[in-house]
């Protein structure tokens, strides 16, 4: 999309000269994680082709090329290399405003942004400059980020010799997590480029810009929704008399109160939250891990009634695919399985080295 510059809501101010520390093609959405590469293509992106996004503009206005979300994020990771063909040490850029007149651009910038859902940018504008002193001058980038409402805004130097300055492939690295956003990059390994504390807004888009006479490649884009799921309790086993009642009148074996029995988990790749007390319900067909208390991880966001699992009826008798929350409320279901055994015991196995998860019920409720 080409916007005129009298146009544009958000206004990114380019300073020079400052030192400072330093698939298939995709649908039009993004999900909770995507990637976009030659394998696997660069749509929705307007400026898609098979080996990345490429804008190229010569005209006198900045080219967006953004995508939305599918749904609002304010915690989020995005990586991409790019790299600007006119950013050069002596050559100046070519492009032609609406008066057909020619003009040149010296090293012009380019941006990544995020959009918030009150159309609000946060914008990370990126130029090669020349840094000089009295006695030499050398390549360098300039690097502005400018906030939302325009709060914050800052100019960095990155180190020029972790950087590739004209035009060669730099990776990037945008983070905001737990309030605070960071952006690392380098040619080779990645280098901090600034940290800082971060007045989050919910983002309803991404994407890139080329100011007039920039040409630029985006390419091996991976995006991570890290905002934490939220859940209430089960709007039917929210009440444990509910529960209880329901439990009493059930001749349903997999049906009642369930403990942690004994566990074998590889604490690495897997940690359990804590000594989970438990009531498995049926529910159309399937049947609820209902959490009732013991949380040690995240116990804040634990409450009584929440769905600690889902387990489907497998065509085997007494085996179960399984929908496990982990301590943070993200779904795990590839390759979990569950089986009843001997002794009121039932079998959670989890895909990660042999980890294995064994539930028992109590005598009281046996």
């Amino acid at each position: 999309m080409i916007l005129s510059l009298r146009l544009l809501t958000i206004i990114i101010l380019i300073l020079s000269g400052l030192q400072a520390l330093p698939m298939s093609p995709s649908p039009s959405t993004v999900g909770k994680s995507l990637n976009w590469n030659r394998g696997r293509g660069y749509n929705p992106f307007r400026y898609a082709t098979p080996d990345g996004i490429t804008i190229c503009n010569r005209s006198d206005s900045i080219v967006y090329d953004c995508i939305p979300l599918n749904r609002p994020t304010s915690e989020l990771s995005i990586t991409f290399r790019a790299s600007n063909r006119a950013f050069h040490p002596s050559k100046k850029a070519t492009y032609t405003s609406t008066d057909r007149r020619k003009h040149t651009a010296k090293n012009p910038a380019w941006s990544f942004m995020l959009i918030s859902t009150d159309n609000d940018t946060l914008s990370i504008t990126v130029r090669a400059i020349e840094q000089s002193d009295q006695i030499s001058s050398s390549s360098g980038l300039c690097v502005e980020a400018v906030f939302f409402d325009k709060a914050v805004k800052i100019t960095t130097c990155p180190p020029s010799k972790k950087f590739d300055c004209y035009t060669g492939t730099n990776f990037w690295h945008l983070s905001i997590k737990n309030k605070t956003i960071t952006l690392s990059g380098g040619n080779r390994d990645e280098n901090m480029v600034f940290e800082c504390p971060y007045k989050s807004k919910d983002c309803s888009s991404f994407g890139f810009a080329a100011y007039p006479g920039a040409d630029i490649t985006l390419t091996d884009i991976s995006f991570f929704d890290l905002t934490p799921q939220s859940y209430e309790p089960h709007p039917n086993w929210s009440d444990t008399a509910m529960i209880e009642e329901r439990i009493n009148a059930s001749d349903d074996p997999l049906e009642g109160y369930w403990m942690v029995f004994d566990r074998t988990l590889d604490e690495s790749l897997l940690r359990l939250g804590g000594d989970y007390r438990l009531a498995i319900v049926k529910d159309n067909g399937r049947y609820l891990l209902i959490y009732l208390s013991g949380a040690k991880i995240n116990p804040t966001f634990w409450k009584t009634g929440m769905v600690k699992a889902i387990l489907n009826p497998d065509p085997y008798p007494d085996t179960y695919s399984v929908m496990w929350y982990d301590s943070e409320g993200m779904p795990l279901n590839k390759d979990i399985k569950a089986q009843r055994g001997e002794g009121d015991t039932l079998l959670l196995q989890f895909p990660y080295q042999s980890s294995t998860l064994r539930l028992r019920k109590p005598i009281s409720s046996r």
